[in-house]
């Protein structure tokens, strides 16, 4: 093993020992959120995996989130109430003519205004107009696309400066 990759795998395991500590302090603020937020459904990104992505967001504060993939808005009403409109969230899903991204926006439409901003369209094309405009450290989740489209839009996100993203399935449903 070359000392570039002892050096990686000692900064990951702080990373996530790290996250681990951040995700026990901020789980008593995480459930008031849930209790919150719509009822669970099982569809949809898990709450653990939920907890990690807002313990993920305390640690290294992006200054702005963009979310691919939205469905039913489950995550997006999480994640939102839990940044609570202190940094910019865009979301983007493909169609807006669905029973899915009706649900969604009738969720959203319960939260506080602009603590989440709905865009419908191709991520592939959203995206990068959404990270031109902001020019800022973001951080991008990416819940669809889902297989070999997802790892092609984390290229296309980390091709931008101060970029960091977070995959939350690859695998198709």
């Amino acid at each position: 093993m070359s000392a570039f990759s002892d050096m990686q795998k000692v900064t990951e395991t702080l990373l996530e020992e790290k996250i681990r500590f951040k995700a026990s302090e901020l789980k008593s603020n995480f459930e008031l959120i849930l209790s919150q937020s719509h009822n669970y459904e099982a569809k949809g990104v898990w709450n653990s995996e939920m907890l990690f992505v807002c313990s993920l967001v305390s640690e290294i504060k992006p200054e702005h989130i963009i979310e691919s993939g939205r469905a039913r808005g489950q995550s997006t009403e999480v994640l939102a109430r839990f940044l609570r409109g202190e940094i910019r969230f865009d979301s983007v899903e493909l169609d807006s003519d669905t029973s899915d991204s009706r649900v969604a926006e009738a969720r959203i439409k319960k939260l506080e205004p602009n603590m989440v901003n709905l865009h419908y369209g191709d991520s592939f094309v959203e995206i990068p107009k959404l990270i031109k405009q902001k020019g800022r450290r973001f951080l991008c989740i990416i819940d669809g696309p889902k297989g070999v489209a997802a790892i092609e839009l984390m290229h296309c996100t980390r091709s931008r400066k101060m970029s960091r993203c977070i995959y939350a399935r690859f695998l198709k449903k």
